[in-house]
């Protein structure tokens, strides 16, 4: 092999190390973009978390109603009951609402648990706006303690007027086990 192959070599497989090295970026890129492209744009389940003073000066529109289903789940690498307080609200658009859900560790350590979460339809998450709530941080409860947490929302006014009822599913899972995945 001359000189010359040997160069023409040396730059390829350059050239294919940093390709390679790209798209190990990118992919590892993707995540975070994907989550901040969901959150802004309201899809995949994703909604916004809003200061109370912002809620505050949101006009309801008292002209319609939207009922809103509650829902939860607890993953089985997690031993607590989990529950909604309420099975279901209707509320005016724009109008801050509080509802609960109630947790309840059914073992005698303390563990800590994390709630992801699901809107449906889908088109309605990015109209779904929180204030509060506890999906924002992590829960730690004692063995056997119980609480109640609270969940404080409203629905922009400008969600279309054929939505008339969201599903809101919470999922609990083992904060341990989460950060593993």
């Amino acid at each position: 092999m001359d000189a010359e192959q040997r160069k023409a070599n040396s730059r390829t497989v350059k050239k294919a190390v940093v390709v390679v090295i790209g798209m190990f970026a990118f992919g590892f890129a993707l995540i975070p973009l994907y989550n901040v492209i969901c959150e802004k744009l309201g899809i995949n389940g994703q909604t916004e978390q809003v200061s109370k003073a912002v809620a505050a000066k949101v006009k309801p529109d008292l002209q319609r109603s939207i009922t809103v289903k509650f829902y939860s789940h607890v993953n089985s690498g997690l031993n607590w009951e989990f529950e909604p307080a309420v099975d279901q609200v209707s509320v005016h658009p724009g109008k801050l609402t509080r509802v609960e859900y109630i947790a309840t560790n059914r073992t005698g350590a303390e563990t800590v648990g994390r709630a992801t979460f699901r809107i449906s339809p889908p088109e309605a998450a990015r109209f779904f706006k929180k204030s509060e709530c506890f999906c924002f941080t992590q829960q730690k409860l004692k063995g056997g303690q119980r609480r109640r947490m609270p969940l404080v929302f409203y629905i922009d006014p400008k969600i279309s007027k054929r939505i008339d009822s969201i599903i809101l599913s919470y999922s609990f899972q083992n904060a341990a086990q989460y950060a593993k995945k």
